[in-house]
């Protein structure tokens, strides 16, 4: 759990080899595999805390490459970006899947990347492990 101004970013689960109930939900590549990372995001402060979901979140593996969510319908997911969700109310907490695309042979050393795009709020690292 990471407080960054007036948001508590907290990560509840990480799964490192996710698989999808659709057969057509798979890694662009045969050598990445599926990283879901669950989290809650609460805004603690007086104003609305806007979300761009997709572009919030990056993560950074092993090598130091930062991957942007991958795209997929993510059946049985949560998800977090697909949601229309523009801003947190005050007092507001939100949880949800972040699906990424990482290479099977870098998953060991993860960091999840918070950098808010327009609330233009302090950046985060959580490094998962």
């Amino acid at each position: 759990q990471v407080k960054r101004g007036d948001t508590i970013l907290t990560v509840n689960k990480i799964d490192k080899d996710w698989r999808s109930t659709n057969q057509f939900d798979k890694p662009q590549s045969p050598d990445d595999v599926f990283v879901v990372v669950n989290i809650t995001l609460n805004n603690q402060g007086k104003t609305d805390l806007s979300l761009t979901g997709f572009w919030d979140f990056k993560l950074q593996d092993s090598q130091g490459v930062q991957r942007s969510e991958a795209i997929a319908a993510g059946m049985g997911l949560n998800k977090l970006s697909g949601q229309s969700v523009t801003s947190l109310s005050p007092g507001g907490k939100i949880t949800g899947d972040l699906l990424f695309a990482v290479p099977k042979d870098n998953v060991n050393q993860l960091s999840l990347l918070y950098k808010p795009l327009i609330s233009f709020g302090s950046s985060a690292k959580i490094d998962l492990q």
